[in-house]
């Protein structure tokens, strides 16, 4: 049984939800990833979507990324732009803008422009401009 789709017309990897991918993950395109699905090895990627409660092992490489809520990961470096939603956790984020969601909590982030939206836990920020957001 197949556990992904890959979407030709769209240049699109769907990984399916409960998903356990042992190997490294590389893809000229996008990868999207469904709920609670465990990547053990890294993903490289244009830009990686992860769903709600997926876990990274590995390093997260990519131009784009979204980390869904309650996802767990270890490190990612996007070229341009990272987003980081509510009760994330993770190691390191490294990209040229990182938006962090109230409740997530990240070890490190360097960036040029780092925005925190709400209540989050980092320990280190480095980066250009930091902005921080209380609705």
């Amino acid at each position: 049984m197949k556990r992904y789709v890959v979407d030709k017309a769209s240049g699109t990897l769907y990984v399916k939800k409960d998903s356990i991918v042992d190997k490294h993950l590389r893809f000229e395109g996008k990868v999207r990833a469904g709920l609670f699905v465990s990547f053990w090895g890294d993903v490289e990627a244009e830009e990686v979507v992860l769903s709600p409660g997926c876990f990274v092992r590995g390093e997260i490489r990519c131009k784009n990324a979204v980390i869904g809520p309650k996802c767990r990961f270890s490190k990612v470096t996007a070229e341009n732009k990272v987003v980081v939603f509510p009760k994330s956790v993770g190691n390191f984020v490294e990209a040229k803008e990182v938006l962090l969601k109230e409740g997530c909590f990240v070890g490190k982030v360097k960036a040029d422009l780092i925005i925190v939206d709400g209540k989050a836990v980092v320990k280190e920020l480095e980066g250009g401009r930091i902005i921080a957001l209380k609705e």
